[in-house]
């Protein structure tokens, strides 16, 4: 390497100028387990020495725990499927701990526990800091039928399949009510100088409360868990703005203590 000049590379992320982005690998491995080893799972399995990780990604990584040393959260793009190696979809069906090593698993099927662990992967990474990214489909849990490295595959694979988004029409509502949340809080992805962050972490549940200057705050909790959890609550009225399967406005009030469905990414509000 010629002195003076530095691989472009995570570890050099910071020397990078401003608007000038990456893909956040530990983010996606963190949420899901490895793209290259399609069997290991990641948090949303259920994996608890990841629910360190998990936090750190909500914050950039600017912790200094990951390969990445960003300089601010704008430097990182937190996603966890792109055109390349298997849809998300596709990855939780075959990093599913409970599926038989020499089952096929059927990728069409709908069935609640993958949808459970799709939502709950969207939620982490609508409520990290940086520019979230999605693949086109993921929303409607778009399929590759397990096809990891689809560029050379038939049109008739790649394309995006818009029966499907009417047919899963309460995923791609989930995902349009992350994005109207996060619009809505958009310090989500800033976290501004004078915004407090306090992390929580006890029993595989992780998650965060973001109190702002002026008083409001939201509170986010990430369940991997097989089952529901009881989990303490931050002091004060909390109004729950997204119950791990629908998001909305209007929720119900919540005081010192809630159950967390399982396998879900709670998010709440305080005025």
């Amino acid at each position: 390497m010629q002195e003076g000049y530095f691989p472009s590379d995570k570890q050099n992320i910071g020397r990078l100028m401003d608007g000038i982005s990456m893909f956040c690998d530990d983010t996606r491995d963190s949420i899901k387990g490895s793209v290259f080893i399609a069997a290991e799972g990641g948090y949303v399995n259920g994996k608890e020495r990841l629910s360190a990780g998990i936090l750190s990604a909500t914050d950039g990584w600017m912790d200094g725990k990951g390969a990445y040393e960003p300089r601010n959260a704008s430097q990182l793009i937190p996603y966890v499927s792109a055109h390349d190696n298997y849809t998300l979809w596709d990855k939780l069906k075959l990093s599913d701990p409970k599926r038989k090593e020499d089952a096929e698993p059927d990728f069409g099927k709908m069935d609640e526990r993958t949808l459970s662990m799709n939502r709950l992967a969207a939620g982490i990474v609508m409520t990290c800091k940086g520019m979230p990214f999605f693949q086109a489909g993921e929303e409607f849990a778009r399929t590759k039928h397990g096809e990891g490295n689809s560029f050379k595959s038939s049109w008739q694979l790649n394309k995006i399949d818009w029966t499907r988004a009417l047919e899963q029409e309460e995923l791609v509502d989930y995902y349009r009510g992350l994005l109207a949340l996060r619009r809505k809080f958009q310090a989500y992805g800033t976290c501004e100088p004078d915004c407090k962050k306090t992390f929580f972490r006890e029993n595989q549940i992780a998650g965060y409360e973001l109190e702002y200057p002026d008083g409001h705050a939201v509170c986010v909790f990430y369940n991997p868990w097989e089952k529901e959890a009881l989990q303490k609550l931050p002091e004060g009225n909390w109004k729950l703005l997204c119950d791990g399967k629908r998001c909305a406005e209007d929720g119900a009030e919540m005081k010192e203590s809630m159950m967390l469905p399982a396998k879900s990414m709670v998010l709440l509000a305080r005025e």
